[in-house]
């Protein structure tokens, strides 16, 4: 793990809505799309709208899921954030 200091995480939620409607195959390179649709400031908590894209572009996953918000703002580069997925995933 590295010393990156991400602090969003998965809040159990029974509203969230994910939706599976096309499936992605090993390998296959997938597109995401977050953004916050909502901020509970006192909860600390943000539901971002969620859609994820199929190799093939077609839209795979759509709905929201509920995060605890990090207490400092954080910013990454896109290869900074692309590295940290890629990190996450092994």
């Amino acid at each position: 793990m590295s010393d990156h200091n991400v602090s969003m995480r998965y809040v159990e939620n029974p509203d969230q809505s994910l939706t599976f409607q096309k499936s992605a195959g090993i390998g296959d390179r997938v597109g995401v799309r977050v953004t916050i649709a909502e901020k509970h400031i006192e909860k600390k908590r943000l539901t971002p709208d969620c859609q994820c894209m199929n190799g093939d572009g077609e839209l795979a996953i759509t709905g929201q899921a509920a995060v605890h918000a990090p207490e400092r703002k954080t910013r990454r580069s896109p290869a900074a954030m692309a590295a940290l997925f890629n990190e996450a995933m092994q």
